[in-house]
């Protein structure tokens, strides 16, 4: 066989399974964590971010702002209820603007940056409930 009758095959096979795990990861961040179940956010984004060392681009990370908590929408869902956050500061990280995160929970990476365009919403559904810097 002439590799220039197998490579478009090969290029197909490829573009499928980028697709299909591009799909996969956007669909994910929909996954509702189970404290979720029966509520509806005061706040919801889909947006980009740093959980540990992983990086999520837009459209992979889901933000969603509850009354008693914070949901983070990724691969897997991270819920953090209002008391595990130590504080929250609003800045510019690399190159975006967005919030860091900074809880007392062990069992979720200690970094946790979300580059959203809401940054002030998000401080004034949470004012009184969680220190901003």
């Amino acid at each position: 066989m002439d590799i220039s009758t197998v490579l478009p095959y090969y290029i197909v096979t490829v573009m499928v399974l980028a697709l299909g795990s591009m799909l996969f990861f956007f669909r994910r961040k929909e996954r509702r964590h189970p404290v979720e179940q029966g509520k509806t956010p005061l706040y919801s984004e889909t947006c980009g971010g740093m959980i540990g060392m992983f990086r999520y681009t837009v459209p992979f990370l889901r933000l969603s702002v509850y009354e008693d908590q914070i949901v983070i929408g990724a691969f897997k869902p991270i819920a953090l209820a209002l008391g595990d956050i130590a504080k929250i500061e609003i800045g510019r990280f690399l190159l975006s603007t967005g919030i860091r995160i900074h809880h007392r929970r062990t069992d979720v990476p200690a970094k946790i940056v979300i580059w959203t365009g809401a940054a002030e919403k998000v401080r004034s559904l949470l004012a009184g409930k969680v220190a901003f810097e």
